[in-house]
């Protein structure tokens, strides 16, 4: 009896195991399969049409503006600076006598020496009036418009002679008078609403000028003339009847007068000095830029004039140098512009106190870090697309100065600094922060396909394509160009071709379709552009 209980028992036990590693298989194979649905549902089938368009490789960077050359003058004695001869933001030369010293002489002395000051200045501003002309002869648009052209390269030009003319065009100019009460709250820049009566219509506008004269207006009403303009592609005739609302920081307000269009501006380009039309960068007609270059003139007489100009300030220079005690004046050591004046006439100053500072700003330049990676990419001469948030919308170029030849190395990476010339600086100034992107290699018209939709097998590149009855398959392909998005397919596949891979959901994927049930790995893609525009 006992020993039946106990076999009972047993087999009772074996029983309870059994099940227990039945239930146990089950919920894994359960889990194994709820895993494998979530991780399908999380990834998605993209069916791809191979096109052509551009791809472009690229290094980027940012920095600081600054001058390629720039100068701390130091005091080389201690005494009292007699006389400066230079302000901030002034222009300077080489060897240019900017302050002098104090030095005793006697009456005759004196008189030889102011003589010989009077000198030196008048040759050095006689200097810059040629230099001004010389910066004359490179014609930029006042503002954005249409330029006609009177002549053709190489023709020869005399002084004031009208070589085009300049309208502008994109803007429409208005003006209105307001009251007192009204011009005490408004600024420049402050945002307008433009009704044109003629055609029920507001546009948006901005003020540019506000005239705080008082002017009669009639019926004993004083008004106050304010100008604005409206960034428009169109045309509205000269002195359409308008309403103009100002809105400020504290109020939005109408004018109680009519106000009106005003014409745009129309402007004659003059050829500043006699020479020969060297360049003209634009098409007759073109719609062109403010600020953008228009042509150059040379002028082998005025470059005379300059060298002879030259050889008189120097012969001045050394004229009140022999007349003055050794170390008596102040000289700036490179051609730039006074930054500051840190010194008073008449004041006493210590040897090693500061003076000048001046500065090269017609050379300016940007210092950008590269990656270790990336730097044999980079070469002396390289063409170089620099971009500011100061001037949204307009691009700088440069080329590359330097590479320096010693890295630095923080948290494990090495970098070295890349620096940049700037072949043209416009409008920037020291000290603003612009992005630089260093151009390696750019095609246009050339088969491009998402970096994700290629994998690398061994030291080929495949794709997955469909054969004739829709099965998968590798394709091989040979690449080209390839950046963090995007790769260049030289050989392999063909404008039109069907291709599949896969990508995260979620995943933002232009041009592509997505496609269920394809097995395909793969990481995050990004389809072709339909507009067919770069890949970087």
């Amino acid at each position: 009896m006992n020993m039946s209980k106990i076999k009972s028992k047993k087999k009772l036990a074996v029983i309870l195991i059994i099940i227990s590693a039945l239930a146990i298989f089950g919920f894994i194979q359960f889990r194994r399969a709820n895993q494998q649905n979530i991780l399908e549902t999380q990834i998605n089938q993209v069916e791809y049409t191979v096109e052509k368009g551009s791809i472009k490789k690229s290094i980027t960077g940012s920095g600081s503006v600054k001058s390629s050359d720039s100068r701390t003058i130091l005091s080389e004695m201690e005494g009292i600076i007699e006389e400066i001869y230079v302000e901030e933001g002034q222009e300077v030369n080489k060897d240019e006598i900017l302050a002098l010293y104090e030095i005793e002489s006697d009456t005759s002395e004196e008189l030889n020496l102011e003589t010989q000051k009077f000198n030196l200045l008048k040759s050095q501003n006689n200097l810059k009036e040629l230099y001004e002309k010389q910066n004359d002869l490179e014609t930029y648009s006042e503002f954005s418009g249409v330029v006609t052209l009177l002549v053709e390269e190489g023709d020869e030009v005399s002084q004031n002679m009208k070589i085009g003319e300049l309208k502008e065009t994109g803007v429409i100019n208005f003006q209105s008078y307001f009251t007192k009460n009204q011009i005490e709250t408004m600024d420049i820049g402050d945002e307008a609403d433009v009704f044109i009566n003629s055609s029920l219509v507001t546009l948006k506008g901005e003020i540019t000028q506000i005239d705080k004269t008082p002017v009669p207006t009639g019926s004993n009403s004083i008004g106050y003339l304010v100008e604005g303009k409206i960034n428009y592609d169109g045309t509205l005739e000269k002195g359409s009847d308008i309403k103009v609302s100002v809105s400020t920081d504290s109020a939005y307000f109408t004018s109680p007068y009519t106000g009106e269009i005003l014409a745009n501006s129309i402007i004659e380009l003059k050829s500043p000095y006699m020479g020969e039309v060297k360049n003209i960068n634009v098409k007759n007609g073109e719609k062109v830029d403010e600020g953008q270059l228009i042509l150059n003139i040379k002028s082998d007489e005025l470059e005379m004039e300059i060298a002879q100009q030259q050889l008189n300030v120097e012969k001045n220079r050394l004229e009140l140098e022999n007349l003055t005690e050794e170390n008596s004046t102040v000289t700036s050591p490179i051609k730039g512009t006074i930054l500051t004046v840190s010194t008073d006439e008449q004041g006493y100053i210590e040897k090693g106190k500061q003076l000048f500072q001046i500065a090269d700003l017609e050379n300016m330049e940007v210092v950008i870090s590269v990656d270790e990676l990336d730097i044999l990419n980079v070469s002396k001469g390289q063409e170089v697309y620099i971009e500011s948030d100061v001037f949204e919308g307009e691009s700088f170029k440069g080329k590359v100065k330097s590479i320096s030849l010693e890295g630095s190395n923080q948290s494990g990476v090495t970098t070295y600094d890349v620096t940049v010339s700037l072949e043209d600086r416009k409008q920037l100034m020291s000290g603003m922060n612009v992005d630089v992107e260093i151009l390696i290699e750019e095609k246009e018209d050339t088969l491009i396909i998402p970096i994700e939709s290629v994998t690398k097998v061994g030291n080929k590149y495949v794709v997955s394509t469909k054969d004739s009855e829709g099965n998968l398959k590798s394709t091989p392909i040979e690449v080209g160009i390839t950046t963090d998005n995007y790769i260049e397919v030289l050989s392999g596949l063909k404008e039109g071709d069907i291709i599949y891979y896969s990508t995260e959901a979620g995943a933002e994927i232009p041009g592509g379709v997505m496609m269920p049930g394809m097995g395909l790995g793969g990481g995050q893609g990004q389809g072709r552009n339909p507009d067919g525009g770069s890949k970087e």
